[in-house]
């Protein structure tokens, strides 16, 4: 029996599936639109960093390739720190499985997906929330950041070991993860504030031949935007905005994933909480404040790493471990960036 409540989502990525799937399972009737209806394919990393409920959501939906606990952090292909965790901080998961899967428990609960992209228009008769889930497209092109992913064979890594290695003067990143547990697939790529796809993949083959002295065998090559300089805005005019339509990605490290889990799990909350239009984005704003907090702190580093230059990374190898194991388990918070600068402040002159 339904509970007469209606959802809008526009959007049926990570965020919009998840949603979905959380509230139909309660009964709420959701009407959804998304340009590929039955198929969802976007590339990236496909790394999150892990909570315990979201470890518990990835268990279930049988979606997780491998494990990350040992992390090589570079700046301009240099390493400055090799980090190995006693628990993972990373699930290397098939995105586009854990999607199939959202969306088909969702089906199974009377879900009907539109295709297309119409405009957001404000409440209907009956709905309670309208939501924007539309990830990048929600923003302008100015915002967005082209990432190039590229899957491929080897027989020569790690199923348990990241590459990031950061390039501050492009304003950019690149990457090489695992793909599988055996370490005969990798996922790498680059990003750069400063170039466009092209050169994000010459980059990225070239450092790979580094990384890797041995054949790479691409499987699939794709590029994608992030929308890393977007306006963090959640609610606006009626239309609530849920993982990175609402600017919430962790801009520093090029993660939409968690952000988008989270905001979703924590709107899904909200709804089922409040049957009121009013109260539920006033409870959702304050509610997903912590995580719009953390994404506005990860476009400020990114930022000054990129105004630093070829500072950040005699910087950067001055910071203390403790900041990298926050930094990939996603927990910088300006609390604790203060408590770093009171206990080295010798970093100070980096700034001035």
């Amino acid at each position: 029996m339904g509970t007469g409540k209606t959802v809008r989502i526009h959007g049926l990525g990570i965020s919009g599936s998840y949603l979905a799937w959380r509230l139909s399972s309660e009964s709420i009737s959701i009407r959804a639109f998304d340009p590929a209806a039955n198929v969802y394919s976007k590339p990236c990393g496909d790394a999150i960093t892990l909570r315990p409920w979201i470890r518990r959501l990835l268990e279930e939906t049988s979606v997780i390739k491998t494990y990350v606990k040992r992390f090589i952090i570079r700046v301009n292909g240099s390493t400055i720190t090799e980090h190995k965790a006693g628990e993972p901080y990373w699930a290397i998961v098939d995105k586009h499985g854990m999607i199939s899967y959202f969306r088909r428990e969702a089906a199974r609960n009377g879900l009907k997906i539109a295709r297309g992209s119409p405009e957001l228009k404000p409440r209907g008769p009956g709905e309670i929330a309208v939501v924007d889930a539309r990830g990048p497209y929600a923003h302008p092109r100015e915002s967005w950041v082209y990432a190039y992913r590229i899957l491929a064979r080897t027989a020569k890594w790690h199923g348990d070991t990241a590459i990031l290695d950061f390039y501050p003067s492009l304003g950019g990143l690149y990457w090489l993860f695992p793909a599988d547990s055996e370490g005969t697939l990798i996922n790498f790529g680059a990003g750069f504030l400063n170039s466009g796809p092209a050169a994000a993949r010459s980059f990225a083959f070239e450092r790979v031949k580094a990384d890797i002295n041995d054949t790479v065998t691409p499987i699939d090559e794709r590029a994608a935007p992030i929308a890393i300089l977007s306006n963090i805005v959640v609610v606006e005019r009626g239309i609530v905005r849920v993982g990175e339509a609402g600017g919430l990605v962790i801009s520093s490290a090029g993660e939409g994933n968690r952000p988008g889990l989270e905001s979703a799990r924590l709107l899904a909350e909200t709804v089922l909480a409040s049957d009121d239009p009013g109260v539920l984005e006033k409870r959702y704003r304050r509610n997903v404040s912590r995580l719009a907090s953390e994404a506005r702190l990860s476009r400020s580093l990114l930022q000054t790493a990129a105004r630093m230059g070829d500072r950040f990374s005699s910087f950067a190898g001055s910071l203390p471990d403790s900041f990298w194991e926050n930094y990939l388990q996603g927990r910088i918070s300006l609390r604790y960036l203060l408590s770093v600068a009171l206990r080295k402040p010798g970093l100070i002159k980096y700034f001035l």
